[in-house]
Formats: C-alpha cells, sequence, structure tokens
C-alpha cells in the first residue's frame, strides 16, 4: 500500500507540473525559509547526576523549500499539493539534530502560518478555497523539535528528500465537494481536529450551514501515517451567520493493530467516541470563541493481564478579544480533565489516561513544545512522554496576549501565561501530584521588507514550576533539577 500511494501522488505530481497546460487553470508558489535557533532546555545539575546534560544548550538552524500547487482540471475538479524539500537540521550538535521531525505535522512547517498555530478557516483567494488562517501568531515556533524520534544515532526521517504535506484531489458537484487524499482536517480550537490527515471526506456548504463526514483508514507503515493502526470516522455540522459560528461534531476510533504487534499474545482494544461543540461569537469589537470536548470509550492492549483504560474525560478552552483598530487585546484560558481512577491492570498504558490534543494544539512557545528538563511534550499540550516515564493529566492554563501592528509593515506579539498540571511518574505506586509547570512570556515581531521577503524574530522565556523537578533522568530513578528554560528565533524567509 505504502508503495503504491508513493508512487500515485508521485504521478499525480510530476504530471501536474509537466502538463499543466492541459489545466484550464494552473497556480505554482511557495517559500524559501531559513531560521536560526538557540535553545537552553532548563536541564540542571540534580542528585547523583555527573554532569550537565549535553541538551542543555543546543544551537542550529534549518532550511525548507515549500511548494504550492494547484491544478485545475476542470470547472469542477482539481488537484492540489503542498511538499516541502532541502530539509536539512545542520548545526551545532553533531551533525544532525536528532530532536527535530522534517515531516511533522504540526508547528512553523505546517499551515499557512510562519510561526504559529492555524485556526478559524479563512478564504484564500489564490486557492479558491477555505483554509485554516493564524489563531494565535505565536502558537509554537519550536514545534518539529518536540518529536519522540529521539536518538543517538540521528532522526532517520531527516534523510527525506520531499514530503508531501497535503496532496488530494477535489471534486465538486451539485450534491457536496469530495476531496481524497491527505489534506487539512480542522474543527474549531483544534482540540481534537487540526492535523493534516489521509482522509476521504465529502462535504456540502451553503452560505449560511455545512455539513461533512468521512472516515480516515490507514495501515501501518502507510504514507504520512498521522496515527498508527487507528481507524477513524467522523460527522460534522456547522451554522454560519455574519457574527455568529456554532456546531457539532462527532467521531469515532478504534485501533486496528493485528494482533501479536505489541508483544507475543497482545490483541488491541480501543473504542474511542467522542463530541466537539464549537462557538464564536461577535458584537462589534468584541469576539468570543470556545471549544467543549467530551470523550468517552476505553484504551489499552489484553495481554497475559488486561491493560485498558476507560476513557471519561472533559476539554475546554475559550477565548475573549478586544479588537481596538491596530491592536488587538485577549485572555484565553482552558481545562482539561485527567484519568478515571481504577485503571485495570498494573503499569497501565498512562499516555491513555491523558487527555490528547491534536498535534495543532499548543498556546506557548515552549510548553508543549520544546524540551525542558528532559521532558519531551511530544507536540500535545496535555500528553507528555519521556522514555516512556511521564505523562500530564488534569491540565489547567490561562494566558494574556497583545497583538499590534505600529506600521503596515511591522507586527508584534507578546503574550504571558500560566500552566499546571498532573505529572504521573511510572513507579510502582503510580504517584500522581498536581503541580506548577511555570509561567512563560513569549516575544515576536515580523517585518516585511518586501512584499515577499520578510524577517521574524522570536523569544520565550519559561520560570519553571515543580512539576519538572520530579522527572526520573537517566539513569531512571535520578531526579534532576529544572532551571529556567528560553528559546530564541530568528527567521528569513522569501515568498514566490
Amino acid at each position: 500500500m505504502r508503495k503504491f500511494v508513493i508512487w500515485a501522488l508521485s504521478l499525480l505530481f510530476v504530471v501536474a507540473m509537466a502538463t499543466y497546460t492541459l489545466a484550464t487553470e494552473f497556480k505554482f508558489g511557495g517559500s524559501w525559509t531559513v531560521r536560526g535557533i538557540y535553545w537552553d532546555t532548563g536541564v540542571g545539575v540534580g542528585s547523583g547526576t555527573v554532569d550537565k546534560d549535553i541538551l542543555e544548550d543546543v544551537t542550529y538552524y534549518d532550511v525548507r523549500l515549500r511548494m504550492d500547487m494547484c491544478a485545475k482540471v476542470t470547472d469542477k475538479l482539481s488537484f492540489h499539493a503542498q511538499a516541502d524539500s532541502a530539509l536539512g537540521y545542520p548545526g551545532d550538535y553533531e551533525r544532525d539534530n536528532p530532536l527535530s521531525t522534517p515531516d511533522s505535522y504540526f508547528g512553523v512547517w505546517s499551515g499557512n502560518a510562519l510561526i504559529g498555530r492555524t485556526g478559524q478557516y479563512s478564504y484564500r483567494a489564490e486557492y479558491g478555497e477555505y483554509a485554516p488562517a493564524e489563531r494565535n501568531p505565536l502558537g509554537t515556533a519550536m514545534a518539529p523539535l518536540a518529536s519522540a524520534n529521539i536518538g543517538t544515532g540521528g532522526n532517520a526521517s531527516t534523510q527525506r528528500d520531499i514530503i508531501f504535506q497535503r496532496a488530494y484531489l477535489k471534486w465538486a458537484t451539485g450534491l457536496g465537494t469530495l476531496k481524497v487524499g491527505r489534506q487539512w482536517a480542522y474543527w474549531g480550537h483544534g482540540l481534537v481536529e487540526g492535523m493534516n490527515r489521509n482522509r476521504i471526506e465529502w462535504e456540502y456548504e451553503q452560505p449560511s450551514y455545512c455539513i461533512g463526514f468521512g472516515l480516515d483508514k490507514w495501515a501501518e507503515g502507510d504514507l504520512f501515517l498521522d496515527e498508527d493502526d487507528i481507524d477513524h470516522y467522523f460527522l460534522y455540522a456547522k451554522i454560519t451567520k455574519p457574527n455568529f459560528e456554532f456546531g457539532p461534531y462527532f467521531g469515532y476510533a478504534r485501533n486496528n493493530q493485528p494482533d501479536g504487534a505489541l508483544a507475543p499474545g497482545s490483541r488491541a482494544d480501543m473504542n474511542l467516541y467522542y463530541t466537539s461543540w464549537w462557538l464564536k461569537y461577535v458584537m462589534g469589537n468584541l469576539s468570543f470563541s470556545g471549544e467543549y470536548v467530551y470523550k468517552w470509550g476505553k484504551s489499552g492492549y489484553r495481554l497475559s493481564q488486561d491493560l485498558i483504560q476507560g476513557i471519561d474525560q472533559h476539554g475546554l478552552v475559550y477565548d475573549l478579544t478586544y479588537n481596538a483598530g491596530p491592536c488587538k487585546i485577549g485572555y484565553e484560558q482552558g481545562y482539561f480533565t485527567g484519568p478515571k481512577d481504577g485503571a485495570s491492570g498494573a503499569g497501565v498504558a498512562l499516555q491513555d489516561e491523558a487527555f490528547v490534543t491534536s498535534y495543532s494544539f499548543s498556546p506557548f512557545l515552549i510548553v508543549g513544545e520544546v524540551l525542558v528538563n528532559g521532558l519531551a511534550m511530544d507536540g500535545r499540550l496535555v500528553t507528555a512522554t519521556n522514555m516512556n516515564c511521564n505523562y500530564v493529566s488534569n491540565c489547567h492554563y490561562w494566558k494574556g496576549f497583545i497583538e499590534a501592528s505600529p506600521t503596515r509593515n511591522l507586527s508584534l506579539t507578546t503574550q504571558v501565561g500560566y500552566i499546571q498540571a498532573n505529572n504521573k511518574i511510572e513507579t510502582p505506586t503510580n504517584q500522581s501530584r498536581n503541580r506548577s509547570m511555570g509561567t512563560e512570556w513569549d516575544i515576536m515581531g515580523t517585518y516585511k521588507l518586501t512584499d515577499n521577503l520578510s524577517y521574524t524574530a522570536a523569544w520565550a522565556y519559561l520560570w519553571t514550576g515543580g512539576f519538572w523537578e520530579t522527572i526520573p533522568r537517566t539513569p531512571l530513578g535520578v531526579t534532576a533539577k529544572a532551571d529556567d528554560a528560553m528559546v530564541f528565533l530568528h527567521q528569513i524567509a522569501i515568498t514566490f
């Protein structure tokens, strides 16, 4: 299946570019981006450690060439693709940065944002369709660094020459629009839907409402896999008025992993249901938006001793924004519950206990995106892993932010926020305590030198809380002191 998909998409891409005269309309564009990064991970010297961790200070730069293409074959049929190339991670970290994931589904290399999370949909005339627009211009600049692919030999995925972020066919009919292939999937604030997915989706849209349904169904090893061995089905609807949006989203996911994949005699057992309710209301210069998610079901594996976790979780995120012309002031708050008490089986997979957000959701530059004291958040705000020894749940955060455009070519953003969560260490007693992750301050500015050339600088500082000090480090059982963490990024981008 993987070879077939690679062959088919490569053929479509080459044919569309080489024979664009066959299309009634062909558009090609993209960007070339270079960024330099300094990253203090907050690693300190704790009891039992010999010296400071090698990852205490990381300095490197990376490069990306992005190509966007739209080939309109007929008035109803079109092909859309977005591919990344020249994905190198040279720098000052042993010839390669093993913490980077060039084909990540989140962060600065995804969506249309230069740096930050993508948010509510906006119309993009150059592609003739709706696409996600920035929700938070800070979002996270460092998401590709938060990867589970951490190893001593470098990241094999950096060897790929071309990464298709999106490649899909779009067929518009009187009964709706059908899209097949890897495409952007987004809903609400992006709590449960906010990433590129391999999917088949049908949507019927009218000026005041839309309905849609579809499925993501791929086996392990398929190209562009988002979640290994997960079948995902969804149904949604949305009512849209000039100052009002409202709609429900229903989803079901099950694990189709073959028996014995985890261990001899193992069998996956996952049936997860969820619903999301999205609301946006605009009243003059004041706007409110919020998303509530409820998940229920079970997830885990059956072995000689069942490792099944019951799921009964809630998530809520809302923001309030006042737009005062060149300045915008806002407040955002979120809360996510954790696991049900009494998971069956010792050593139950703690990741299944946490409220898992989509890869597209994180309100900060550092927390949730980069290593802090050796803990990787894996691109998800409230799901964390460090060699399977720590996970996060019962998370609460708030932040205030200001966005300003003093001149036509200059945009500035600053935000201050606080976050706390339970951290559960994998010990015989599965200790769990609610602790402060800390207070974070983020600043970013972008200056547009020309219509096609821009420069961006971002700085973030995290005053770490007690949460990070309880995390065992290598060797396991040794707890390190957590120093404050800092990130500085500067970037130049050329669009064409």
